[in-house]
C-alpha cells in the first residue's frame, strides 16, 4: 500500500451538548486528509500566483485577495474538519 491508512481525531472543545448528541470542533488527520491538503495547496498556489499577475492594476486588489484567502482557509478546514 503506497500510503497506509493512519487515522488520529483530535477534539478542541465541545460546542453544543444535547442529551441525544454532543456537536464538537475536531479535525481528523488521515493519510487521505494529507494527500488532499497537498493537492488543494498546490492549486492554491497556482490560482494565486497567476491572480496575482493577471490583478495587478485593478483597484479592488486588496478585497479581491482577502476574498480568495477567505475562500481557501473554508476549503481547508472543510478537508480537516471531523464529522
Amino acid at each position: 500500500m503506497l500510503f497506509p491508512l493512519l487515522f488520529a481525531s483530535i477534539c478542541f472543545a465541545s460546542w453544543l451538548a444535547l442529551p441525544a448528541h454532543t456537536l464538537l470542533y475536531a479535525a481528523m488527520n488521515t493519510s487521505l486528509n494529507a494527500a488532499m491538503l497537498l493537492l488543494i495547496e498546490l492549486i492554491l498556489f497556482l490560482v494565486l500566483l497567476y491572480s496575482a499577475a493577471y490583478m495587478m492594476a485593478d483597484a479592488h486588489l486588496v478585497s479581491f485577495f482577502a476574498l480568495l484567502n477567505a475562500f481557501a482557509a473554508s476549503m481547508l478546514l472543510l478537508i480537516i474538519a471531523d464529522s
